[in-house]
């Protein structure tokens, strides 16, 4: 990938940034604030299927030709895997026992898709899939399974470390159910908490009734919708993957020999960081609803697919 190497780490971010990208338009604008997100129409979840499957499909086309493979070839495998994607985070929006965790492993399998593709490798040759700070890869080679290898990321192990420290209550049937840890809080008892008031404050994955680090989400169940919302942010930490593909080789020693994969961790933090950044500045609790953070957009828009959001009214 010596050709396209620039072009990649310049390109790669932007899809993060564009695959949840929601256009001003789907939502209504708040009566005192227009800027900021309301109740949001459910069909705003097309333009981030739309955005997902073509800057994918845009950004492996152009990475291929200029590493010499044909450009409609990878823009389709990656289209296919972009498709792939959303059909997962569509599927882990419902309030369904086990889909969650099944709409998980789609997401993930579509990454691996896609991050094969950029790196010229076979669609299906390594996938992954994760439990908590885990992440397992699978290789394929052409007579089968050829080996699992283990890796860790640092941000799951701080949101383990973090809810346990507050003394949430791990949620057995939930994690089950999403396939990844769940956490449970009382956000109005907890606003007194200094770690709680700390993340708020600094728009960690704010909504004020759950948040998420890594792939570790903890949400009040007072309102089941939130469990949507936080769970498209685990979906981001799982399709920000392909970015370990920017790690520079002087660093390759942190995959190879310590078996830890940076690249999810730096780039949820550097665009997670960058969306939250006027929450940090102006410390409004609400700042995360403005409609140009496209990583809280996006999960307004997904949560619209959940069954309590359609109970709610049209503004609020």
């Amino acid at each position: 990938m010596v050709k396209s190497e620039k072009l990649l780490k310049g390109a790669l971010p932007a899809v993060g940034l564009a695959s949840t990208l929601l256009f001003p338009s789907s939502a209504h604008a708040q009566e005192k604030d227009p800027y900021k997100i309301g109740y949001v129409d459910p069909t705003a979840r097309l333009g981030v299927l739309a955005v997902n499957v073509g800057v994918n499909g845009l950004l492996c086309g152009i990475v291929g030709a200029m590493d010499e493979r044909n450009f409609f070839k990878d823009a389709r495998k990656c289209m296919v895997g972009g498709t792939v994607q959303y059909v997962g985070m569509e599927m882990g929006m419902h309030d369904i026992p086990v889909l969650p965790g099944v709409g998980l492993r789609l997401v993930e399998t579509g990454t691996s898709i896609i991050e094969n593709t950029l790196a010229g490798r076979e669609p299906f040759e390594r996938l992954h899939y994760e439990l908590g700070p885990m992440l397992y890869q699978i290789n394929f080679k052409e007579n089968g399974v050829d080996g699992v290898e283990t890796h860790w990321r640092i941000a799951p192990v701080i949101g383990l470390i973090v809810n346990f420290a507050q003394g949430y209550k791990l949620n057995w049937s939930e994690t089950f159910s999403y396939q990844t840890f769940v956490f449970n809080f009382d956000s109005v008892a907890d606003l007194n908490n200094p770690l709680t008031s700390f993340a708020l404050a600094n728009g960690i994955e704010n909504t004020k009734r759950g948040y998420t680090l890594g792939n570790v989400m903890v949400y009040d169940q007072k309102y089941p919708y939130v469990a949507a919302h936080e769970f498209d942010h685990v979906l981001q930490y799982v399709r920000f993957r392909p970015a370990q593909l920017l790690v520079p080789e002087p660093l390759h020693f942190l995959e190879d020999t310590l078996h830890y994969r940076v690249g999810e961790d730096a780039a949820s933090l550097l665009f997670h960081g960058i969306n939250n950044l006027e929450c940090v500045i102006t410390k409004d609790p609400y700042c995360s609803m403005h409609w140009w953070n496209i990583t809280e957009a996006e999960a307004y828009v997904m949560m619209t697919g959940h069954e309590e959001y359609k109970k709610l009214p049209t503004s609020r």
